[in-house]
């Protein structure tokens, strides 16, 4: 060990890109915590056919994480032969961080993808291995068929497997004799946290965070405000990809354009100060390992509207908001949005926000975490 503390070694499936800026950052957040609790040195390697923003690299580096990104040209892992080869990259790419950083306790991979490389860096060293789990291909049953048997060797070396919600942990047991632990992403409650000296915007504000891509199902929020024309709603939409257009395009037909706001993408304390200002948090999404900007929502007071698509039924009570069917008809979210208007009054923030800090704020989390990683190293063979 460094130093006396662990040192811990993170594989990621993601980091932010040019035309993504929010992939993986709740990967980024965990490990930014990690490093603060003083407990944990933090290393991070990551090869990729895209560049990495180079703020997002110093983001990193400035909290002290001992960080080797590479682009490389790219290796389609679609069977055993070619996720072998990008193992061998990553082999490569460990070998160059151990000369530089030593030799880690253990190695964090986040998603089966950096698994592969975390189980055949395992084999190469001996090192184990922790794999957290936050793929819905998993819920969608949608792993590659040559990718299957490669999926199913990594989890069985894993030391340790977490999964961030509970319907992912019983998708995955399909895939490993091993026990599944659940442990949710960490939410910072510095940059999420309810004030109630904050006002809220003057018409009703529905905000909604994340990638617009066809599974977050966004025109269902825009088809609602279509059919409460009485009600005074203003949308707040943060987040890019390619439904962009559609969804303006959308807001036009119905004649919305004057009450939508767009953003491609805010960092998170702008996220923050967005959900505090606004009066409901909507989350219409197809499926969801987990719903961290419910959560984050949650933690800052806002009442919130979510499908049950996976993940956000589990902890989203009655008295913070409200769940519907993933199949509820866009009538129903309409009603649902009109109801929690008219009973605003119900929900209690700080009430609210204090029971969501219970369960994922940071400091929670991450001793889960590292407890798990003493486990680890106290056990293996």
């Amino acid at each position: 060990m460094i130093d006396s503390k662990l040192h811990v070694l993170i594989i990621p499936a993601w980091m932010p890109k040019a035309n993504d800026e929010a992939a993986g950052t709740f990967i980024l957040q965990q490990a930014i915590a990690l490093q603060r609790t003083g407990r944990v040195d933090v290393g991070w390697i990551f090869l990729d056919s895209d560049e990495v923003p180079r703020d997002k690299k110093e983001l990193l580096k400035q909290q002290g994480i001992r960080l080797l990104v590479r682009k490389v040209s790219y290796i389609p892992k679609v069977s055993g032969m070619l996720i072998r080869r990008w193992c061998g990259r990553y082999y490569e790419l460990y070998q160059q961080y151990v000369a530089r950083h030593g030799i880690p306790d253990l190695i964090h991979a986040h998603s089966y993808v950096a698994g592969f490389a975390a189980a055949y860096i395992s084999e190469q060293t001996g090192l184990p291995f922790v794999l957290t789990e936050h793929s819905t291909n998993f819920l969608n049953n949608s792993i590659r068929r040559l990718q299957a048997a490669s999926v199913r060797t990594t989890l069985d070396q894993a030391a340790w497997i977490i999964a961030v919600g509970g319907e992912l942990a019983k998708a995955l047991e399909h895939w490993t004799t091993h026990e599944i632990d659940q442990i949710p992403n960490p939410i910072d409650p510095d940059i999420f946290y309810h004030d109630p000296a904050i006002q809220k915007a003057n018409d009703f504000t529905l905000v909604a965070v994340g990638s617009l891509i066809p599974r977050k199902r966004m025109h269902l929020i825009l088809e609602a405000m279509h059919l409460l024309p009485d009600e005074q709603i203003r949308f707040i939409c943060i987040g890019n990809g390619p439904e962009r257009k559609r969804l303006e395009k959308l807001s036009r037909k119905y004649g919305l354009q004057g009450r939508v706001t767009w953003h491609r993408f805010l960092p998170s304390r702008e996220i923050a100060r967005v959900l505090r200002q606004s009066h409901l948090l909507v989350s219409t999404s197809e499926r969801e390992t987990f719903g961290i900007v419910v959560a984050e929502a949650m933690m800052c007071g806002t009442p919130v509207l979510c499908t049950a698509s996976g993940g956000p039924e589990e902890f989203v009570t009655p008295g913070c908001g409200r769940v519907v069917p993933v199949t509820a008809p866009v009538a129903e979210i309409a009603a649902t949005i009109k109801e929690m208007i008219t009973n605003y009054g119900q929900y209690q923030p700080e009430v609210n926000a204090a029971q969501t800090a219970a369960q994922f704020s940071q400091d929670k989390v991450m001793q889960r975490i590292i407890d798990g990683y003493q486990h680890v190293l106290t056990t293996a063979p």
